[in-house]
């Protein structure tokens, strides 16, 4: 059977709701069918969790207007720890750019290079034994619920039982202002929630200086058009 349109929720269950909006995509009618399906969408915005399935589902989107997981859970009365998505889907569609095609080599970049979990010390074992150096704590990732969600301003200067160690204050402030304003932790957090936690961010080799976007795009070495990519996203 084939309908001129589709009105859907389906259920929250691991893929099962893609796969049961690939199957409605088989019964729309080809002139003029449509599809709107309110649904999970992290598949489609964070670069880890897109698959197969997702990407061939993003050729027929037209839109997807997002719904953050605070608004899902107030609108809806329910918990959910993903975004929601309105889609509207049809032939003929403009097709969805899946964030992993945009940003996969400016992701490489910055994710295989050393991370901040490379230098953190846990407090009571290794950390806190020189009295001339700074320890400023932060969020590791040791434990899955301690770093989820916070707001990168929010992950420095917790109640953490893990630190840093700097030498100066203002390598304090410029390991701050990096981590809380620099367009590679922006980019990130925006597009992969994982990096809320910390610990998943580039370590830089020194913060005995401010370091710049302009300094950063040319140390993970961006081309033009990476950068604007960069600066679109996050402005």
């Amino acid at each position: 059977m084939n309908f001129n349109k589709i009105i859907a929720n389906p259920p929250y269950s691991g893929n099962l709701h893609l796969k049961i909006l690939r199957e409605a995509m088989k019964h729309i009618e080809k002139d003029g069918g449509e599809i709107i399906s309110l649904q999970p969408c992290d598949t489609f915005l964070n670069i880890n969790v897109t698959n197969k399935l997702s990407t061939e589902i993003a050729k027929k989107i037209d839109t997807l207007e997002i719904i953050s997981e605070k608004e899902a859970n107030k609108l809806f009365g329910i918990y959910i720890s993903s975004k929601l998505g309105i889609f509207h889907i049809f032939e003929g569609a403009k097709g969805l750019k899946m964030q992993n095609e945009e940003f996969k080599t400016i992701i490489e970049k910055l994710r295989n290079h050393v991370s901040i979990r490379s230098s953190i010390a846990i407090r009571g074992k290794d950390a806190l034994k020189d009295e001339n150096k700074i320890y400023l704590p932060i969020q590791g990732d040791y434990g899955y619920a301690k770093g989820w969600h916070y707001k990168l301003e929010d992950i420095i200067n917790c109640n953490a039982n893990s630190c840093l160690a700097f030498d100066t204050e203002d390598e304090v402030k410029n390991f701050k202002e990096y981590v809380t304003k620099s367009w590679p932790c922006k980019l990130m957090y925006k597009i992969d929630d994982n990096a809320a936690v910390i610990a998943h961010l580039p370590f830089l080799p020194t913060y005995k200086k401010p370091w710049t976007d302009a300094d950063l795009y040319e140390y993970f070495d961006l081309t033009p058009e990476e950068r604007k990519i960069v600066e679109n996203e996050i402005n």
